[in-house]
């Protein structure tokens, strides 16, 4: 028998609300498109009715391509993460844009944060099981895993940010030097945060493991899912 429903039942709860939440977005954007209801936060000039659309998709994309690798990859997720993920992407790809927070510096750092936590978790967890053994057992050192789990995290961030960079150079050449400011901002929030958290897995390794463990994204064997 697959995982137990039950043991998911916070997620679950929390995904019913994000994609009850996306589909009130959708119609109060087609609302406010066609001039029938037009909230505050569209009057505003910035507003992009064609950004809003696309990133009310991505949530539910980013939503359905996590419980379909989740399913099909055979993961072990802890159910917090899940929790984390689903409010976390909800709140950064609607929210933050329908009530203008990307425009204001600290709510933008508070996102990053988040993208540097989440992408710590994935480097660790990928790097735990490319390399354990038939036991579940990594046989690199402490230091090694902590120092590959910042590297990896730190290259997946500077990827997305390039392309982001990238995108608001190309829509508005006019503001470069901008652009390239925020860049390194980011990327030194991003650096900062994945050292932290590289640091506190590496604590964790040395002493009883019990915060790694509780962050760690398994691989589960066909036995272990027969036996739940």
């Amino acid at each position: 028998m697959v995982m137990s429903m039950k043991n998911k039942k916070p997620s679950l709860i929390v995904l019913s609300v994000s994609l009850g939440l996306s589909i009130a977005f959708t119609v109060l954007l087609c609302l406010g498109l066609f001039g029938v209801l037009v909230p505050s936060w569209i009057k505003e000039q910035n507003f992009n009715y064609m950004i809003a659309f696309v990133l009310v998709i991505l949530n539910l994309v980013l939503d359905i391509v996590f419980m379909v690798v989740e399913s099909k990859r055979k993961l072990d997720i802890p159910e917090w993460f899940r929790v984390v993920f689903f409010i976390g992407f909800f709140i950064f790809t609607n929210v933050y844009y329908y009530f203008g927070l990307y425009t204001i510096i600290y709510t933008e750092v508070l996102f990053y944060i988040y993208l540097s936590i989440v992408l710590s978790i994935l480097s660790i967890s990928i790097f735990f099981n490319v390399q354990k053994n038939e036991n579940n057992q990594v046989k690199s050192s402490n230091a090694y895993a902590a120092i590959s789990t910042f590297t990896y995290s730190t290259s997946m961030f500077l990827i997305f940010e390039t392309i982001i960079t990238a995108i608001k150079i190309v829509s508005n050449a006019n503001d470069v030097e901008n652009g390239i400011l925020m860049f390194l901002i980011h990327s030194c929030v991003s650096i900062f945060v994945s050292l932290v958290v590289s640091l506190s897995f590496y604590s964790s390794l040395v002493r009883k493991k019990k915060f790694i463990n509780a962050c760690l994204i398994r691989t589960i064997k066909n036995e272990d899912i027969e036996q739940k």
